[in-house]
């Protein structure tokens, strides 16, 4: 036979400050969250740089109203992915597609538009020869 206990629940305050000093993730985030609340509390009474500065003083380029006006050139669907992003590239001027093997749908929709297409074995040289390619055509 087992001899049962019992223990009084008389000192429940000394089983709260009890339970408030072991490590549990309970007790974590609890302390975590209030002292997030207090933070906000304290940041919220603060006033932001970004209110006070005078939006007139943001200036947009010249080219973002020039090509908003610019017609949309059409594409003919159904299209795959690498398809499009291909067809954006040649839409965009791009002179050559520097990348490693492995995507070969997306290399061979480039190529199809008639953009060069160069690949290495890893991606530090491909970034080294397009470094050394856009230097040399502009």
């Amino acid at each position: 036979m087992t001899k049962q206990t019992k223990h009084p629940q008389k000192n429940t305050k000394k089983n709260t400050v009890d339970e408030e000093k072991i490590v549990s993730r309970r007790n974590f985030i609890k302390g975590t969250a209030l002292a997030g609340a207090g933070a906000a509390a304290i940041l919220q009474s603060e006033t932001s740089d970004a209110h006070q500065v005078d939006a007139m003083n943001i200036k947009i380029p010249e080219e973002i109203p020039r090509t908003l006006d610019e017609a949309v050139k059409p594409a003919n669907f159904p299209m795959t992915g690498a398809e499009v992003f291909a067809k954006f590239m040649k839409d965009e001027g791009v002179a050559g597609f520097f990348c490693c093997p492995g995507n070969y749908n997306m290399i061979n929709a480039i190529a199809a538009e008639g953009i060069p297409s160069y690949g290495g074995r890893c991606e530090g040289n491909m970034t080294s020869a397009a470094d050394g390619f856009s230097r040399v055509t502009g």
